[in-house]
């Protein structure tokens, strides 16, 4: 027996009143902003796919959509007769038009992805019953799966009138697209971090870039899921630091349970805040790039939302996998590096990888620049953004503070401008925060900026 349907879902109707409805007079503004939501395969019906491509391209070239434009666009792809003529077109429009077309585009939307799970059930069936290892065919199913409920976009080419729909959408938008750190300078330059983008955060050990990757964490995680892959830190003291930031409790005091009762109440509330944002963590320690993207790509598809932020701590701890045998430490962490930014791109979501930094930085006692990247070469070509915490070493006097100025230095910027920001590290806290300097020159975009937290 076949578990295969004898007929995959569809709802012929649905298509040819979303029809009716985007080609009648005066439609101009739905048509537009449906064919933004419309695929191709959202059409069953092969006559009606066709009236649908030909209504986007008279859209798109700003004419009058109706069935003398449809059908002189339909013939001229020598395709008229496969809609059953000019009569063909007249009979498909002639139909009870719809008070809200986008429902109807929801609807065909739905019918698409159960299609595409029908079809990659059938092929992982058929898979299963081959030589590969169940492993390579449950990742490879995994990242299909992803591909049906998360990404919009599965590749290929694209018109450039297509990407121009998306550009206005973004500029109409009442926010930038883009993910707000809660460092106010920092999200002026780069306006938030950007979905698909891979951003490195490199300096050198015991600088702080576990502490000012979860200040980012912590911001983001009010913008929907942000998924931890933590090398190096066990989860529960990654929740102990996040915690210790959102309450302004000393860290010290909770690692040696000497709080006071009203740091105890403050870290109690902030316990309760990080338990109620969606970040997930995974501190497995040989994890390996593709089981990363596996995890982010299935845990998406599972919550049916994009996350907003990925964060990888750190990048030389990443585990290799068989294909890494015999290969140097720059051909590995290249490798490991391509994979990440395929998944920043799969995703949707912007991926912070972590890195140290050459032992030459701290011997030099200078400003890092981008060929002290470990490893440098695939990093620095992948990444959207390198940024570098910089922190001069200053011995410490007995009474004395601890030097805590800091300088966020962004080295390379594929989108914007390359500059530095003021910071100071307040360790206790497991956190960083923006300050000016008064020596400093005011970043054009930044406006008045103040002391602040990074959430």
């Amino acid at each position: 027996m076949s578990i295969y349907p004898d007929r995959l879902p569809e709802d012929v109707e649905a298509e040819r009143a979303l029809l009716a409805t985007l080609c009648g007079p005066g439609a101009d503004r739905e048509l537009s902003e449906c064919m933004g939501k419309l695929r191709d395969d959202d059409f069953m019906h092969p006559g009606y796919r066709i009236i649908a491509q030909a209504a986007r391209k008279l859209s798109r070239g700003g004419s009058e959509v109706n069935a003398l434009t449809l059908r002189d666009a339909i013939q001229e792809t020598g395709e008229l007769g496969k809609v059953g003529g000019f009569s063909g077109i007249v009979d498909a429009l002639n139909f009870e038009e719809v008070g809200r077309p986008m429902a109807l585009v929801d609807i065909l939307g739905k019918h698409r992805k159960r299609r595409e799970l029908i079809r990659l059930g059938a092929s992982l069936i058929r898979e299963a019953q081959g030589d590969e290892s169940p492993e390579e065919v449950a990742s490879r199913a995994a990242e299909s799966l992803a591909s049906i409920t998360v990404s919009q976009h599965k590749g290929g080419l694209i018109s450039a009138g297509e990407c121009a729909d998306s550009v206005m959408a973004d500029l109409d938008a009442d926010v930038a697209p883009g993910f707000r750190t809660g460092f106010t300078r920092l999200d002026d330059i780069t306006q938030g971090f950007q979905p698909g983008q891979m951003i490195i955060l490199a300096a050198r050990p015991g600088i702080g870039k576990t502490a000012l990757a979860l200040n980012w964490a912590i911001a983001i995680a009010h913008a929907g899921p942000v998924f931890i892959f933590s090398l190096e830190m066990p989860d529960k003291a990654l929740v102990r630091r996040m915690a210790c930031n959102v309450g302004s409790v000393p860290q010290r005091a909770v690692k040696t349970r000497t709080l006071t009762e009203f740091q105890r109440g403050m870290f109690g509330r902030a316990i309760k805040t990080v338990q109620s944002l969606p970040i997930l963590i995974d501190d497995n320690a040989s994890i390996t790039a593709n089981e990363i993207r596996s995890h982010v790509l299935r845990q998406a598809t599972q919550m049916s939302e994009v996350p907003a932020l990925v964060i990888v701590d750190h990048v030389t701890l990443v585990a290799s996998d068989g294909s890494a045998k015999g290969k140097n430490e720059a051909t590995r962490i290249g490798d490991i590096s391509r994979t990440l930014k395929v998944l920043a791109k799969e995703a949707g979501c912007p991926v912070v990888v972590l890195s140290q930094l050459n032992r030459e930085v701290e011997k030099a006692d200078r400003k890092p620049i981008l060929s002290d990247l470990r490893d440098s070469g695939c990093l620095e070509q992948d990444a959207d953004i390198v940024m570098f915490i910089h922190r001069k070493p200053k011995p410490k006097m007995e009474g004395d503070e601890p030097d805590r100025t800091a300088e966020l230095i962004i080295a390379k910027h594929r989108d914007g401008e390359c500059t530095s920001i003021s910071m100071e590290f307040e360790g206790g806290y497991c956190r960083y925060v923006e300050v000016e300097r008064e020596t400093e020159p005011q970043h054009p975009a930044a406006g008045t900026l103040g002391k602040g937290s990074g959430w």
